[in-house]
């Protein structure tokens, strides 16, 4: 595993002009998905009740955001939208988010992918609303967290699900499926799915206070950069501190075999000693000038056990960024966030 305690970013930053702090909004926004286009920076992340996309000053200021609901579903159709992502596909922008299409189970039991589709990728991903397209097909259980990347020229979505047959929502495992387009060439068509990572080491369980073990892998993001690919994903529970991100390392020829992937035995990324905390469910974007990668991931400024009462570690999960280096040997470097309040550089 490549941990450094931050020497990279520190270093980066005394490189650079200090600029801002973390956190870089100012309200909750869990599972933050931020992309750079035309030299604008654009967030979403889990609303509940619709998609709402966040038009960002820059990478590292998102106080003050212009927003638009691109996306409201109507009544007694989908309920609890989940951790949406915008990406452009052949030529048009696509909402990818997790839903249930029925409001009568609280266990989430019904949550499936489903792609809406936006204005043509020429224009600005929130300037005009979203049309809904369909359900992801060739996933036949529970599917939530799903992020789509191009590699070897293929489309796949990897999406976070439960074991066919387990509806214990104990244990989360990654899948991934090939995308292609339906009549309408939106990108909907999935082959059957593959799992290709379970959770296997300790710091990607927790055990609540009933004894309870919940062992979850969620929250993935590609990276790709210097021969690296790989998906960045979430372990632990998302509502303690012990959420941290790992990596399953793309180290094989065919994206759609189990033995393709190697994950990393250690956490990548964690919760700072001193906070914050809970860090996970990530995405990735770059620098204005495409130089450098920065991780945009949720924490907390507050330290939960995960077994308080009502859950309080899923409330003021705020949006933070930074950059992320490389080793001699093209691997990202992991640690912990810088603090917050403590002054990085800007973007190159």
């Amino acid at each position: 595993m490549q941990f450094l305690s931050l020497l990279l970013p520190l270093a980066t930053a005394v490189a650079c002009a200090f600029a801002y702090t973390n956190p870089i909004v100012d309200s909750t926004t869990p599972d933050p998905w931020m992309f750079l286009w035309n030299g604008n920076y654009y967030l979403t992340f889990t609303t509940g009740g619709d998609v709402t996309i966040y038009s960002c000053s820059s990478l590292t200021n998102c106080h003050s955001p212009a927003s638009r609901a691109v996306f409201t579903p109507g009544a007694n159709t989908l309920y609890n939208l989940w951790a949406p992502e915008i990406h452009d596909v052949n030529g048009n922008w696509y909402a990818f988010f997790a839903a249930q299409d029925h409001n009568d189970n609280s266990d989430n039991q019904n949550h499936h992918m489903y792609v809406l589709k936006g204005p043509a990728s020429s224009a600005a991903p929130d300037s005009d609303y979203y049309s809904f397209v369909a359900k992801v097909s060739g996933i036949s259980a529970w599917a939530i967290d799903g992020t789509v990347f191009t590699l070897n020229n293929q489309l796949y979505m990897v999406y976070s699900g439960w074991p066919e047959g387990d509806t214990s929502s104990l244990n989360q495992h990654l899948f991934i499926t090939q995308l292609s387009n339906d009549a309408s060439g939106a990108p909907t068509v999935g082959s059957a799915a593959v799992e290709i990572a379970a959770p296997q080491f300790d710091w990607e369980t927790f055990t609540d206070s009933g004894g309870a073990r919940h062992a979850i892998n969620e929250g993935p993001a590609f990276l790709s950069r210097n021969g690296f690919n790989g998906v960045l994903f979430s372990g632990c529970a998302s509502w303690a501190s012990c959420y941290s991100i790992g990596v399953l390392q793309y180290t094989g020829s065919d994206p759609m075999s189990a033995s393709s992937w190697t994950k990393w035995s250690d956490r990548w990324w964690q919760s700072n000693p001193d906070g914050p905390y809970g860090t996970g469910h990530c995405s990735m974007t770059t620098s204005p000038d495409g130089t450098q990668d920065w991780m945009v991931f949720h924490a907390t400024s507050t330290s939960y056990t995960g077994n308080e009462a009502g859950t309080p570690g899923w409330n003021g999960r705020l949006a933070r960024t930074q950059v992320i280096g490389y080793d001699s040997s093209g691997n990202p470097m992991g640690g912990w966030p810088i603090a917050d309040g403590v002054s990085q550089g800007d973007p190159a």
